[in-house]
């Protein structure tokens, strides 16, 4: 299972946290890792990071957490050999830059990365937000999914998600309502379509 838990915040960004559970089957295993890429944000940060509910500190030897910080943000979860067991990994950012400013504030999320040589059986995917911030419209997946609406909390739940298949989220609050800063990979990118539209002929 993948799940992920996005809450975002009131200044435009958002703290994630993952929650992948491997099956792991056959030789000896002493490594799990996931690439976090920072596309269309404004940076990602690493927060913390578990194996099993046991928090890990940052390192290289079995039982820690290895961080590679950039584009993308690489995390890599050692431990003891294992094999034909089943373990559960958490990492925990902070995405900045990530609400899309135009005729609404978009939140567009590759919630289950597109690279992944594993089938995925389940996945839940939560969304928090400001109580001030008002959804234009039910929260989408581009997969057959169910939802559920609470208090400032949408729960989109999908599964059988195949090898290399992602799940993109979408949402849309009223314009401002989340922030009034437009985010700027979003600045540089109107800009560079700009420029080139000024360049054709």
């Amino acid at each position: 299972r993948f799940d992920v838990q996005i809450d975002i915040q009131e200044n435009g960004s958002a703290i994630v946290t993952e929650m992948v559970e491997f099956h792991f089957s056959g030789d000896p295993f002493t490594f799990a890792f996931r690439e976090i890429s920072a596309t269309n944000t404004d940076g990602i940060t690493f927060l913390d990071a578990s194996m099993d509910n046991i928090p890990m500190s940052q390192g290289a030897q079995a039982g820690q957490v290895e961080v590679e910080a950039g584009d993308p943000l690489k995390v890599t979860w050692h431990f003891s050999p294992t094999s034909d067991a089943a373990h559960v990994f958490v990492v925990r950012y902070r995405a900045d830059g990530v609400i899309r400013k135009g005729d609404a504030d978009a939140f567009i999320w590759r919630a289950v990365p597109e690279d992944h040589d594993y089938t995925i059986a389940h996945s839940t995917i939560t969304l928090t937000y400001p109580p001030q911030a008002t959804l234009l419209e039910q929260p989408t997946l581009d997969w057959n999914f169910d939802s559920a609406f609470e208090a400032d909390r949408v729960i989109l739940t999908a599964s059988g998600i195949a090898p290399d298949e992602d799940l993109i989220l979408t949402a849309r609050f009223s314009d401002n309502s989340l922030t009034e800063i437009t985010p700027q990979w979003q600045l540089r990118s109107e800009q560079a379509n700009a420029a080139a539209s000024r360049a054709l002929p």
